[in-house]
């Protein structure tokens, strides 16, 4: 009994301290788990970092709509209303004009249409890039 508790106490050591390291199969079926774990993140972060950049911009075209607002308060009761282009609003309104964070240089493009029956006017900020997140005003 006592040569049998020895036996397995040695091959217990034996397979715990084993020196010899990592088989070539082994260390290959790690990497080709770690490939497939890249390989579905990766296209999960590239589109959550696109979806990102669409929701700064739609924040970017909000603050714009509150700017332009703003601007339109101050000047009801002048000819203008509202602003010529958005550059009009830099320092009293908004910091800096904001570009699209898609390629942080695209500007977005503001325009007023007015309606000739009414007078009314309505103003629109769009952005060549995500045409999904252009907003309207008025």
């Amino acid at each position: 009994m006592k040569d049998l508790m020895t036996r397995v106490k040695r091959d217990v050591r034996r397979v715990l301290h084993n020196n010899r390291g990592f088989t070539l199969i082994e260390l290959l079926i790690v990497l080709a788990i770690i490939a497939i774990i890249a390989g579905i993140a990766v296209p999960r972060y590239t589109a959550s970092l696109d979806k990102a950049k669409e929701s700064a911009c739609a924040a970017n075209i909000a603050v714009l709509e509150s700017a332009v607002m703003r601007y339109w308060a101050d000047h009801l009761d002048s000819d203008e209303p509202y602003p010529e282009n958005l550059a009009a609003l830099k320092d009293k309104y908004i910091k800096d004009e904001p570009k699209c964070p898609k390629d942080n240089t695209t500007k977005y493009v503001y325009t007023t249409t007015t309606e000739v029956e009414t007078g009314d006017v309505t103003f629109t900020i769009t952005c060549p890039n995500h045409p999904v997140t252009n907003g309207e005003g008025g």
